[in-house]
This record gives structure tokens, C-alpha cells and sequence, in this order.
């Protein structure tokens, strides 16, 4: 949870490097963290684009919301259709302004029927401050920056009516000063 520019943990948990990313250990991570959740609370479990359909439908079977980045080969397409695209066709639609594309599904292989959000924010101007003559030409700098330049492609069970594209921007952009605190 980011309060006052600070990240606070709710629930953490650590899982062996062999059940890590598996559906076993999210379930009994979401299974874990209703356990301390008041009865009454519907959360809004944000993630980043590493989680998958499979987390979103775990999030959902306990009647919670779930906001996550969507990147990489991930495919959409519009309701009632087989239209399926890469969801990079949508990064030349995306602005400074957040919106919403309305309900679509992702992925091809297992469903799921969500709202598409979009943004892009504008440019912070950061340079590489690496050394060339050190020859150490690290590949990490040209990923990370690769990725912040990419347009965020966001998706949500979130109805429309109960937040606004650029509140779950906002949201989404909290996740992303938690990781760095």
C-alpha cells in the first residue's frame, strides 16, 4: 500500500524458486491474504504485466478487482469476435491522456473479458549515465528503458463506473512508486 510516498505491507510471503509463478502459489497467496482482510473489504490487487489471465480469474473467484499491465505477445480482441491482434497495435492510439477502449478479451488461449485502458506518459528526459570506457556495455539500461518508454496498456475488472481512466493510471502509477521504495 503506498501511503504519504511511502510503501507499507500489508502481507508478504516467500515461496521455494520451485513453486514461484505457479498457480499453486498465488492461490495460496490470495487464499492467505483473505484470511486477513476484513470480510466486508473488495479489494483492488494491483499487478504488474509478469501475472497472467490465471491470477486475474484467482482474483476474481474471491470477488475482487484486479489492474494490470499487459505487455509483450498478449493478444486482444473485441467481444463476440476473432479478431484477435497484438496488444502493440494499441501503442500508436495511446496519448498523455488515459482512456478507456471499452471491454475486449485477452488472450486467445484462455479468455478473459476486461476494459482496455491506455496511456502514455510524457518523456522524463533521463540519459544513460553509463560509462563507455569502461567497456562495460550492460544491456540492462536499453531493456529498462525500452520499457518506460512503451506505452502502458492496462486491464481491469474494474467497471468504468466505479473509477476513471485516469484514476486507474493514478493507481497503477502507485504500484510502480511502491517497487522503487
Amino acid at each position: 500500500v503506498a501511503l504519504h510516498g511511502r510503501s507499507v505491507t500489508l502481507y508478504e510471503k516467500a515461496f521455494p524458486l520451485s513453486e514461484q509463478c505457479s498457480k499453486k502459489a498465488h492461490d495460496q497467496f490470495l487464499a492467505d491474504l483473505a484470511s486477513i482482510l476484513p470480510s466486508n473489504t473488495t479489494p483492488l490487487i494491483v499487478s504488474d504485466a509478469g501475472f497472467k489471465v490465471p491470477w486475474y480469474k484467482s482474483v476474481e473467484k474471491l470477488g475482487w478487482y484486479w489492474l494490470s499491465r499487459v505487455r509483450g505477445k498478449v493478444q486482444y480482441a473485441d467481444l463476440g469476435a476473432e479478431n484477435w491482434k497484438p496488444i502493440s497495435n494499441l501503442h500508436d492510439m495511446s496519448s498523455s491522456h488515459s482512456k478507456t477502449l471499452g471491454y475486449k478479451r485477452l488472450t486467445k488461449s484462455n479468455p478473459i473479458s476486461c476494459q482496455i485502458l491506455l496511456y502514455k506518459s510524457r518523456s522524463k528526459g533521463r540519459k544513460n549515465q553509463r560509462s563507455t570506457r569502461t567497456h562495460c556495455h550492460h544491456p540492462s539500461p536499453k531493456i529498462y528503458s525500452a520499457s518506460a518508454k512503451e506505452p502502458w496498456v492496462l486491464a481491469t475488472n474494474l467497471p468504468v463506473e466505479i473509477r476513471t481512466p485516469k484514476q486507474l493510471v493514478n493507481i497503477y502509477s502507485k504500484r510502480m512508486q511502491i517497487e522503487e521504495t
